[in-house]
């Protein structure tokens, strides 16, 4: 995959329970391959800023602002899965990583993960627990660089969409059982 675009951001959902789940299986270094670059790919669309990954490009979902410049929903925490899926098999900083940019993947992929989890939980949260569906995003502010928080496929901004509540619930309790850290829960 080049770097830069890409159309699909959901390589979490696509390559976590396919390739990943595969090489856990065979071994196959095609495998691991394509989930590695799967994770690569992801952490592309990683904005240090908001300390997300950005779930879409060039998309104006009803109910966004004319300013928005990145939208982030609540289900991606299970896309940045495959982030510490790769940092877990990606393998130490060695000689032919020294020629990347990024020469410790494993290191990056981690920490973009956990930031994206924390911003999440921190921006999509409710008091009481429930989430908002989107949260959208202008990096040329100076923080909290939030324009606006509502939902697409839910009833209203202020309601909780039941499917994206859930696979908040299953994101979450992910990065807790792969970071062991207790604000995940």
């Amino acid at each position: 995959m080049p770097q830069g675009w890409i159309s699909q951001r959901d390589l979490g959902f696509i390559y976590q329970p396919t390739f990943a789940h595969s090489y856990s299986v065979t071994n196959s270094t095609q495998d691991l391959r394509q989930a590695l670059g799967a994770a690569e790919a992801l952490s592309w669309a990683f904005n240090p800023d908001t300390g997300t990954v950005e779930s879409w490009q060039g998309w104006l979902p009803r109910g966004a602002t004319t300013m928005y410049k990145q939208l982030v929903i609540v289900d991606f925490i299970i896309n940045v899965q495959i982030l510490l899926w790769g940092a877990n098999h990606v393998g130490p900083p060695n000689a032919l990583t020294a020629l990347r940019m990024d020469t410790d993947p494993a290191a990056t992929w981690r920490d973009m993960a956990i930031r994206h989890a924390r911003a999440t939980a921190k921006n999509h949260l409710r008091p009481d627990g429930t989430s908002y569906h989107i949260v959208e995003y202008n990096p040329e502010n100076r923080p909290p660089f939030i324009n606006k928080r509502f939902t697409y496929q839910g009833f209203a901004d202020e309601s909780v969409w039941a499917r994206g509540q859930s696979w908040a619930v299953l994101g979450f309790s992910l990065m807790y059982a792969e970071t062991g850290m207790p604000e995940f829960l």
